[in-house]
Order: structure tokens, then C-alpha cells, then sequence
């Protein structure tokens, strides 16, 4: 039968302790409980605790029971979540809704924070839950990045402004490149970011650099070609870097970069009215949507197609009363690739 393996241990400048306990264990089930206490009466706000397992012996993380902190306070909390920042990573995200300090625990005793379940896949060996660590003998929270480290000192595990504040992350497929895009809503010191790809999610390689804003309050928008992935999965993520070295990482992103063989043909060109459309070498029942656009940017017709079991579409748009004499823009965008191409009626 699988045994639970934890670490735990008090955080430098921080004043509480995180533990796992085992609550039920029947063979095909483990069921752990992840608990806070203090070394005084403190209370507890806005955070993620974020926890490591062997995924090799254990995976498919659940929440069964959440917090109890509404308890003492009434519906100051919104329903805790849990995401997988990484591969074999759980964040629990506490989010404190009041303005006041939300539930105060007593000191020295330990608070249910919620029961995690999980599916075992070997029973022989241990589940090895870890706390995310900043250095040696250091039990971490993270905030709502699920990157940012409470470590400095007389800093509990309450909210902070973040220096950036990362609001889209997407990873597009295109005809012999990714394209990375993200928009962040507000900077503060943002020298630049540093575009990390990764094979299995855990050794990282630096693919470029993208210049910041520096600090603005307006909404910025970034674009990354990735050209040298080879085909099948990666996973990409962000490393944000302000002017004094400080750093933070964003969240983790998945594509499947396919085979080169992708085609598209667009006849007649130019037009008096219908375009054939033929794509070849997409995925099986691939949907894209198809837009035509003015040189303005000005949406004219849309739709969308859904390729067949052999990853092919055989379509045809009609323009003879839409559109007048010009050029204008064909975009067809699905969860794997984005492409554009040149239209012209006569």
C-alpha cells in the first residue's frame, strides 16, 4: 500500500508551519489533508499553497474538502479552487473577499485547510508531497500567480500588489512556428520576458527575450514567434524580469506542434465572387473559424469549417455580394494554427 511522504517545516520571515496528513488510504485512493497552524494568532488572507507529488505513483488531484475559515466569519471567502500550475504541482487558491483580515486561528493549533484526493497508480512507494521551497528548510505560499514568493520578513501569507499582472497566455500552431501571445493589464518595472520551452515540463531551455513596458497602467499586448520547435508536445512559460533582477514566472502552456505537411490553397485569386478553399494536414475533425476582413481590420464574413477524419476541407465562401472591388483578408484560426492570406475581387 502507497505511504504518504511530506515535508514541512517553518518558513524564514514567515510566523506559520503547512503539514500533510493522511486521512484514508483504501488501495486505489489516497486522501490527504493539508493543514496550516500558527506560532501566534494571526489570520489567514488571500493565498496559494502550492504543493509538489510523485506523479509516477499517485495523479489526478481532486478537491473533496475545502476550507473551513467561514466559520468564524460569515461568506468573507470565495469557494477554494485547486489548479496544476506544473506537471505533479497542486496550487490551493485561498481567496479572502472582505476588507477586513479575514479568520484569525489560535497559535499552535492546527487548521484543516482542505482534503486533497487522489487516484493511486502504484501501490508500492511513497506519494512524496512537497512544499514549493525557496531555499533549504523553507515551507512557502505563493500568491495568485502561483509563482510569487512570500519570503520576506514580517510578511504572513496576506495578498500583495504584484509587479505585473499577467491577464492571457496562448500558445497558437502555425505553418513552421508557434506563436506565443500574452497581455498584461498593468507593469511595474518590467525590464522584460523570457520565453522558456520545455519538452517534459520540468527542464526548461530560454528560446528569447522580449522587451517590457517598463511601468503603465494600460493594457500591453506581446507577440513571440517561436520558429526551431520540432514537432509533437511542448509546454512554454514566462519568466518576468524587472530592471532590479527580481523575477516571476507565469504560468504553464501546452501545444502539439504538427508535421509540416499543412497546406492551404485559396482559387480563384483574384475573384469575382466564390473562393474555393482546400487545407490539407490538420488534425482529425480540426474546427477553425474563417473571417474576411477590410485592410481596416473590419470584420465582413465569418464562419467556420470542421475537417474531416482524414484532416482535410474542401469549402467555399461566397463574396459576390458582400464584398466590393479591393483587397481584403482571410483569417482562419483554430486551437492549433493561425493563418492569413491575401484576398483580391475584381
Amino acid at each position: 500500500m502507497i505511504l504518504i511522504s511530506s515535508v514541512a517545516s517553518t518558513a524564514t520571515g514567515q510566523s506559520y508551519d503547512l503539514r500533510f496528513v493522511e486521512e484514508s488510504n483504501d488501495g486505489s485512493t489516497l486522501e490527504i489533508k493539508v493543514q496550516k497552524s500558527y506560532t501566534i494568532t494571526a489570520a489567514v488572507g488571500s493565498s496559494n499553497l502550492v504543493f509538489s507529488y510523485n506523479g509516477a505513483k499517485v495523479n489526478s488531484p481532486a478537491l473533496s474538502v475545502a476550507h473551513n475559515f467561514d466559520q468564524a466569519v460569515d461568506s468573507d471567502y470565495a469557494v477554494m479552487t485547486l489548479t496544476e500550475p506544473e506537471i505533479s504541482t497542486v496550487s490551493l487558491n485561498i481567496e479572502l473577499q472582505a476588507d477586513d483580515m479575514g479568520t484569525s486561528l489560535s497559535a499552535g493549533v492546527w487548521t484543516d485547510v482542505a482534503t486533497v484526493s487522489f487516484t493511486i497508480l502504484d501501490n508500492t512507494g511513497t506519494a512524496d508531497f512537497q512544499w514549493e521551497v525557496a531555499s533549504t528548510q523553507a515551507t512557502v505560499a505563493y500568491l495568485e500567480d502561483n509563482s510569487t514568493l512570500l519570503t520576506a520578513s514580517g510578511l504572513s501569507d496576506e495578498s500583495v500588489p504584484l509587479p505585473v499582472e499577467l491577464i492571457s497566455f496562448e500558445a497558437i500552431n502555425e505553418t513552421g512556428r508557434i506563436r506565443l501571445r500574452w497581455t498584461t493589464a498593468t507593469e511595474l518595472n518590467n525590464e522584460y520576458f523570457q520565453v522558456l520551452r520545455s519538452k517534459d515540463g520540468a527542464e526548461w531551455t530560454g528560446v528569447g527575450t522580449v522587451d517590457g513596458y517598463g511601468t503603465t497602467n494600460e493594457p500591453r499586448y506581446y507577440t513571440f514567434f517561436d520558429e526551431t520547435a520540432p514537432v509533437g508536445t511542448w509546454y512554454y512559460k514566462l519568466r518576468q524580469v524587472d530592471f532590479d533582477g527580481a523575477f516571476e514566472y507565469s504560468s504553464i502552456i501546452r501545444i502539439y506542434r504538427g508535421e509540416d505537411d499543412f497546406a492551404v490553397s485559396i482559387y480563384p485569386s483574384p475573384t469575382t465572387g466564390n473562393v474555393n478553399v482546400r487545407l490539407q494536414g490538420l488534425s482529425a475533425e480540426e474546427k477553425l473559424d474563417y473571417r474576411v476582413l477590410n485592410l481596416l481590420g473590419q470584420e465582413l464574413v465569418n464562419g467556420w469549417w470542421q475537417a474531416d477524419e482524414t484532416g482535410r476541407v474542401t469549402a467555399n465562401i461566397d463574396l459576390t455580394t458582400e464584398l466590393s472591388v479591393g483587397t481584403y483578408l482571410l483569417q482562419i484560426i483554430s486551437d492549433e494554427r493561425w493563418l492569413s492570406r491575401s484576398l483580391l475581387k475584381k
